[in-house]
């Protein structure tokens, strides 16, 4: 089983959520995590295409396609290619946020249930206290 989120850069908040047989490749669910108002999209070397990466992006049509450069087979990656990788993992840092708190905070490090629908729904309600969990000082705030 594979989880597929999408998570504003902003805040860290998982907006959405997809879940999928593992054999699944990542990029086959990128179209669906997005609602369409991003002005960029960070991932990782899984969520790679052609059509999705920096050099393709076009931000008149849409969002900056902000994923890390893959090397060829053999050959390395020019240096400012691994540079740019580098920055690049800085901010793909916020969306794997939510994972670790899930993981640690949660303990929930295997799948409980048979079947995909039941463990997607128990995931689903653990990344909903996950949000909570992130805003939980802001929301202590503004109750006392």
């Amino acid at each position: 089983m594979k989880a597929h989120i999408g998570v504003d850069a902003d805040s860290g908040l998982v907006h959405s959520t997809i879940f999928t047989a593992a054999k699944v490749a990542d990029n086959q669910v990128l179209e669906e995590l997005l609602h369409g108002e991003e002005e960029s999209v960070h991932g990782d070397k899984a969520y790679t295409t052609k059509k999705h990466n920096l050099l393709a992006s076009d931000p008149k049509t849409g969002p900056i396609w902000c994923m890390p450069f893959n090397k060829a087979s053999g050959k390395e990656l020019p240096a400012w290619k691994r540079e740019l990788n580098r920055q690049l993992s800085r901010l793909r840092a916020i969306v794997e946020f939510p994972f670790r708190v899930i993981k640690r905070q949660f303990g929930f490090t295997k799948v409980r249930y048979r079947g995909l629908f039941k463990n997607g729904q128990a995931l689903t309600t653990k990344f909903a206290l996950a949000n909570l969990y992130m805003v939980r000082r802001r929301l202590m705030a503004v109750a006392g």
